[in-house]
């Protein structure tokens, strides 16, 4: 009984919380119109991927999580302009320590949680607080509800991951131009130094099916209509090499 009061009573702070300060805590794509992106997951492919790419070109760049301590372009190129991070910085799925130093080296304006609503509100809060805490000064913010609750619906329930959320974000703006690289949908391991659990190209998508938080599969089908349906505004994609093979063999796979 005393842990279902807990539970109830922290979602109603949280959406509180959300209540009083979503106009602060919530990060419209609308700033980013206009803008030259450049999305980099975290794939071992996106090496490859990068190799004629100059990333000082983009207004914007964007990583997920541990990304922000695997530096690019032969361990030289730091910037992330923009840093999706679950906020759970250890344990289990931890994504990283946030820190002064890693901020100032990579020159981050936002770490935006991969979430939206009410419910998780309270999170974002406790974060901004605690990074003022330790002084980084970096803004942390959040999906808007909306965008997160249609990806959810796409996805039949399953949670979007880090990627994912970020690459819906920022179709929902009216980019420049949005380059996106080092997707392969568990397809393959991760680049050196992000997650070295997986060993082989052949655990990736196992391990997505035995914890069954994410869906490799939905991830891909629900992206390719995200794709058909910016193709149709004119917008300007760019897709990696191994971001279009990955998603043509997930295709082919029958998904």
């Amino acid at each position: 009984m005393s842990i279902r009061f807990s539970s109830l009573l922290r979602g109603l702070v949280s959406r509180i919380v959300y209540f009083l300060f979503s106009d602060f805590l919530v990060v419209s794509p609308s700033i980013f119109d206009g803008k030259r992106i450049i999305v980099i997951g975290p794939a071992k492919t996106v090496v490859e991927e990068l190799k004629n790419v100059k990333l000082t070109d983009f207004d914007v760049i964007v990583r997920m999580n541990r990304a922000i301590d695997v530096p690019l372009a032969g361990g030289n190129f730091r910037r992330v302009d923009v840093l999706f991070h679950n906020l759970k910085e250890t344990g289990d799925r931890g994504a990283g320590k946030i820190t002064s130093k890693k901020i100032r080296q990579c020159g981050t304006k936002i770490v935006m949680f991969p979430g939206g609503g009410a419910g998780k509100a309270s999170l974002v809060a406790k974060a901004r607080i605690k990074m003022l805490f330790r002084c980084v000064r970096v803004k942390i913010g959040m999906v808007p509800a909306d965008i997160y609750g249609r990806i959810r619906h796409s996805l039949s329930g399953f949670s979007p991951t880090t990627g994912m959320v970020a690459l819906t974000y920022f179709m929902e703006s009216k980019f420049q131009s949005l380059d996106i690289v080092g997707f392969t949908f568990f397809q393959t391991k991760y680049m050196e130094g992000y997650n070295d659990d997986l060993a082989r190209d052949e655990d990736g998508f196992a391990w997505a099916e035995r914890r069954n938080i994410h869906n490799p599969k939905l991830e891909a089908n629900y992206f390719k209509v995200l794709l058909n349906m910016k193709a149709k505004e004119g917008l300007e994609i760019n897709l990696g090499q191994y971001v279009i093979s990955s998603l043509a063999d997930i295709e082919k796979s029958g998904a």
